[in-house]
């Protein structure tokens, strides 16, 4: 367009030519001589609504550059007619002729016009334009700044799931600054090994389909600490729909999701205890039936029997179903207090000889009648630091259990583990217990129980009671056995025994 001027100054053809591209051009042109409008297209007068062309070749330029800009564009103007240099585009404020500021963008350029220098100075109105920029800028320093002070981490991804953007709260929930985070794969950075062919199937669904995705994984800090976060993740497109990175929204739920499985193994324990609870009431109605059964029956008999001596038997045999149906109730009502932390240990000195020596006279005459020997093998002057009434209980009960199981000529040994006086075993040469039966000593909900070698039944319950004697000393019980040689029981009291 310049040459057209500069070239052919003197072409009438040309110059009209560039009147007329003037005319159409979608930007205002005027040509200047020094100060003075030589001419102006018509999207100058529209852009300083100018009413008609003598309104605006009457007008010196500088009336309509803003005051804020007068001396800048004067001084540009002098310089451009003496060196001819052009003038890039630059910013700058006009004043309409109807009094309104707005924003231009102005270039100027030097041209001969018959042996003339003149200025041809175009421009336009950038005014929506700088609005709409400035409201975008506006828009993102808050959502920059909302990015920045969010709760929730902000992520996004180029297509290879490589980090672009870490904002603090991502900082926060994995540990790592936006310095270590930035230009990292999430691959080597916070996706679990195992997890990585689920999240890497989910990364190209989200490619392809181009959707937003949710979903809850499992992710790993930099401390390798493991953690549950909700994604939201929104695939960013360009003009020409394609995939050119991801955007997430990460929200560490790990407490949530802690107390959500903590609640789902509370509910299953919970619903575990009661089907126990429901089995254990059966099986205690069940034996208590059994013994109330042959009591009912015998006072029919002794209702309709005269003999002296016969009503003496029913008697005895009544009396004994009612010791053991007592046995029954005080067993159960032992192991339910301890498992409700109804009874706690109160811990003490004693001599274990003595005390042992004294239970074994409980089962002296029983033990007697079946030809079975016990013998008190505990050294003298042993103390043993624990409950006295809970450390009777045990061993009475695995004394009677050992008594139960023996047969005529067999013996029952009370002893200390070899190199460990904490450890008390009880050990018969009895008819033992199968591998089988073994597993299911100690449960109470199974209330494993057979007959003893004299036809003696038992409640089911003494075993499992102590086991929880032992729980409750912080120690243990285990049991060794082989089907015709005999079984050893341990009792392991663990217990820290204080310094005196």
């Amino acid at each position: 367009m310049y040459e057209i001027i500069t070239g052919t100054k003197n072409d009438i053809e040309n110059l009209k030519l560039y009147k007329t591209l003037l005319k159409i051009l979608p930007v205002a042109v005027v040509i200047l001589d020094g100060k003075k409008v030589l001419y102006a297209n018509d999207q100058a007068f529209k852009i300083l609504k100018a009413e008609n062309k003598l309104e605006i070749s009457k007008k010196n330029l500088l009336d309509v550059v803003h005051p804020d800009y007068k001396y800048l564009v004067k001084k540009r103007i002098k310089k451009m007619l003496v060196d001819g240099n052009s003038v890039e585009k630059k910013e700058e404020k006009f004043v309409r002729f109807d009094g309104e500021i707005i924003d231009v963008e102005v270039s100027a350029e030097p041209v001969e016009l018959e042996n003339k220098r003149v200025i041809q100075l175009v421009f336009q109105d950038i005014t929506e334009k700088k609005k709409a920029l400035e409201s975008i800028k506006e828009s993102e320093q808050k959502l920059s700044l909302h990015i920045q002070h969010t709760p929730l981490g902000v992520i996004s991804w180029d297509i290879n799931f490589n980090v672009i953007l870490w904002n603090p709260a991502a900082k926060k929930i994995f540990g790592y600054s936006k310095e270590e985070a930035v230009g990292k794969n999430a691959f080597d950075l916070i996706v679990p090994k195992e997890e990585r062919a689920y999240v890497e199937r989910v990364w190209n669904r989200l490619i392809e389909q181009k959707k937003i995705v949710r979903g809850i994984n499992e992710n790993i800090t930099k401390d390798d600490q493991r953690i549950y976060c909700q994604w939201h993740n929104t695939a960013l497109l360009n003009e020409k729909n394609n995939v050119i990175g991801v955007t997430s929204i990460v929200h560490d739920i790990t407490r949530e999701k802690n107390s959500e499985i903590k609640l789902r193994k509370a509910k299953k324990e919970a619903e575990k205890a009661t089907q126990l609870k429901d089995k254990f009431v059966s099986l205690v109605a069940h034996d208590l039936k059994n013994k109330i059964h042959p009591i009912m029956l015998l006072f029919d008999l002794i209702k309709n029997t005269e003999n002296i001596k016969e009503i003496k038997d029913f008697v005895e045999t009544g009396i004994f179903s009612c010791g053991e149906m007592v046995h029954l109730i005080n067993d159960i009502l032992k192991l339910t207090r301890i498992q409700l932390g109804k009874i706690n240990p109160s811990f003490s000195y004693f001599n274990a000889h003595s005390f042992i020596e004294a239970i074994i006279k409980i089962f002296d005459e029983q033990a007697n009648k079946k030809g079975i020997q016990i013998i008190n093998k505990i050294d003298r002057d042993l103390e043993i630091y624990a409950d006295i009434s809970l450390f009777k209980s045990a061993v009475s009960n695995l004394i009677s259990n050992a008594v139960k199981f023996c047969r005529k000529g067999d013996k029952i040994k009370i002893h200390t583990s070899k190199g460990n006086t904490k450890t008390i075993v009880v050990e018969d040469t009895g008819i033992g217990i199968d591998d089988v039966n073994i597993s299911h000593l100690f449960k109470f909900e199974t209330k494993y129980s057979t007959k003893g070698t004299a036809g003696e039944e038992g409640t089911g319950f003494g075993l499992p009671l102590v086991k929880e004697i032992m729980d409750a000393h912080n120690g243990s019980i285990e049991v060794k056995s082989k089907p015709g040689k005999g079984t050893v029981f341990y009792l392991n009291f663990n217990q820290k025994m204080p310094v005196i």
